[in-house]
């Protein structure tokens, strides 16, 4: 692989005709006179061989199999691999248009890999790395992330001074927005003064000792002419007040915020599909009551009880809930009121995710046995399972004895303490009756057996997956 010599015939389609609906210029001083990436690179180039060609009869050239695959295929290819970039800052199309000339056309003339920016401690570089992201990126919505790190320096507020001006003249293409800053939500308020963002739809916002003037100041600016659907906050600041909350679809609040005020805000998010909350400052009077008839998608990081908020919580769609507790064994989790709102929402609950270490199995006891969670397909259960437990959720052919959660079809235990052997008893009752799809689950030590049972299903085809 490599770069064709200056004397080869030309390829099928020069990349001018690569058949990209590329708004861009490949004469344009971005697409450069050297072969070399302009955008500055601090990563180890790869140096590929040249790739051979084979020469026929007539004197022809036949394309190297890198040169072979057609244009859709490699926009295809070179999209997945631009969706997980690492720690590279320009991602994986650096490394892409290195391989050969071809392809550096097709990188260069695909918008889509540079519609992702994430700029992480500002400085001079990332300001001409921004730059050129914005000019090729043509017209493509952009996903814009700008984060100052703990120990912001003068370089990174001058670094932040020259990218505003950029996004103020991009703002109509910026469709996802995250800024994590220390000391320049000010810059930010200034410089977008009566700028527009008509395609935000998703917004994260971090701002760490933001006077509460100047935070509302920032949110109406980012607000103006967008049509806001996703929201993270984070942070110890309080929740903005001015936010379109009926406008929501995706909620995420990241910090200690009092349950009263959390219920105030939801009150009003009609149309929220997921929510996710961490955490809570204790509040166990609670004087309001909100409905979320589209909420399908529900994460709780607590730690207090969580009875206060499922009191007054209505969400008949509700499929999937994530409740982590961070609590004392001996404080009381207040199942009870989780129960009731399970029947009061007669929603159709699907997915359980529990993460509560400290539990003990009395209290574990009671939420498996809840009425509202008996129609269970998938349960991830992320603390020690004891030997009653899993004799609990073994199916049994006796009319004496009733399994709990007879539904499932996917399990997943982090960590099983049981007496060697109840795991085979467990995962042969569930495959005897034909429920279980998939298994996973962390052995401890001493469970020879299982191990043995687990690893012949596996080799079996099954979905088993069995780890220390």
């Amino acid at each position: 692989m490599g770069y064709r010599a200056s004397n080869s015939p030309p390829y099928g389609k020069t990349q001018f005709e690569l058949g990209l609906a590329s708004p861009l210029q490949l004469s344009s001083s971005l697409f450069v006179a050297s072969r070399r990436p302009s955008i500055p690179l601090s990563l180890k180039l790869l140096h590929f061989p040249t790739s051979p060609t084979r020469r026929t009869a007539s004197n022809g050239h036949i394309p190297a199999p890198i040169d072979r695959l057609p244009v859709e295929i490699l926009c295809d290819i070179f999209s997945i691999c631009d969706e997980t970039p690492g720690n590279q800052p320009c991602g994986s199309k650096v490394t892409l248009s290195h391989v050969c000339r071809r392809w550096r056309g097709v990188v260069l003339c695909m918008p889509v890999l540079w519609s992702r920016i994430s700029v992480q401690k500002p400085n001079q570089t990332s300001v001409e790395r921004v730059t050129a992201h914005f000019r090729r990126s043509g017209s493509y919505p952009i996903s814009l992330a700008i984060i100052e790190t703990v120990s912001a320096s003068l370089e990174q507020r001058d670094a932040i001074t020259c990218l505003l001006p950029m996004i103020r003249t991009h703002a109509s293409q910026i469709k996802s927005l995250c800024l994590r800053l220390r000391t320049s939500a000010g810059d930010f308020v200034t410089h977008l003064n009566g700028c527009q963002f008509p395609r935000l739809e998703a917004l994260e916002c971090s701002l760490h000792r933001c006077p509460k003037d100047l935070m509302k100041s920032l949110m109406t600016r980012l607000q103006q002419g967008s049509h806001l659907s996703s929201l993270v906050w984070s942070g110890a600041e309080d929740i903005p007040p001015n936010v379109s909350w009926h406008s929501l679809t995706r909620l995420e609040l990241r910090g200690s915020y009092n349950l009263q005020d959390v219920c105030n805000i939801l009150g009003q998010c009609r149309d929220l599909q997921e929510l996710i909350l961490d955490s809570f400052k204790d509040s166990p009077v609670i004087d309001t009551s909100f409905f979320l008839p589209a909420l399908r998608n529900l994460q709780v990081h607590s730690r207090v009880s969580l009875g206060p908020f499922f009191r007054c919580l209505h969400a008949p769609s509700l499929q999937t809930i994530f409740i982590h507790y961070r609590m004392d064994a001996d404080l009381s989790r207040d199942w009870d009121s989780f129960g009731v709102f399970l029947l009061r929402s007669s929603c159709d609950l699907r997915s359980f995710v529990l993460w509560d270490v400290r539990i003990d199995d009395v209290q574990f006891a009671q939420c498996l046995e809840l009425p509202g969670l008996q129609s269970l397909t998938t349960i991830d259960v992320r603390q020690p399972i004891s030997d009653n437990i899993l004799r609990r959720i073994t199916l049994s052919n006796s009319v004496d004895r009733v399994a709990l959660l007879p539904r499932l079809e996917s399990v997943t235990l982090s960590r099983c303490l049981t007496v060697d052997g109840l795991l085979q008893d467990f995962v042969s009752s569930r495959l005897a009756h034909g429920r279980l799809n998939s298994f996973k689950v962390g052995l401890g030590e001493g469970q020879s057996k299982d191990e043995i049972y687990l690893r012949s299903l596996k080799e079996a085809g099954r979905n088993i997956y069995a780890y220390r």
